[in-house]
């Protein structure tokens, strides 16, 4: 998706009963973030009132459901950008959920292969234990 497609281009390409959030990708190729859901559950786009990360991109949706809310956090890091530059971003994105009174769901793609045991895998996995986050 590109940052000047029309809604009835997106349209067509949202199924039946499903809704799209998206946050295109400003500059490069491909499409950015999206969150593709059920029409009738309400999703509704959340600001994060922290600096734009440089490493990778971010979307991110509120979810209420009765007296209950998901914060649900989308992560796209391209594989070329800095892996030490990506987890201090990440870390100081972390800081700032952990005080979040919302259930947070962190999905996507970070690019990193913690089935290999290397000094930037092991330290991402450390830094979700350290906030009491598991990777499932």
């Amino acid at each position: 998706m590109q940052p000047n497609d029309t809604a009835a281009f997106i349209s067509d390409l949202t199924p039946p009963t499903f809704s799209i959030l998206n946050e295109p990708r400003s500059s490069g190729t491909g499409g950015g973030l999206a969150f593709l859901f059920k029409s009738y559950l309400p999703l509704h786009k959340f600001s994060l009132p922290i600096p734009a990360p440089k490493s990778f991109e971010v979307l991110a949706a509120t979810l209420n459901s009765g007296n209950k809310q998901v914060l649900l956090v989308n992560i796209y890091r391209p594989p070329f950008f800095s892996l030490p530059d990506f987890l201090s971003e990440f870390h100081s994105l972390l800081e700032y959920l952990i005080s979040s009174p919302s259930e947070i769901v962190i999905m996507g793609d970070f690019n990193i292969d913690v089935d290999v045991a290397n000094h930037c895998s092991v330290a991402f996995l450390d830094m979700l234990e350290g906030f009491d986050m598991q990777q499932i």
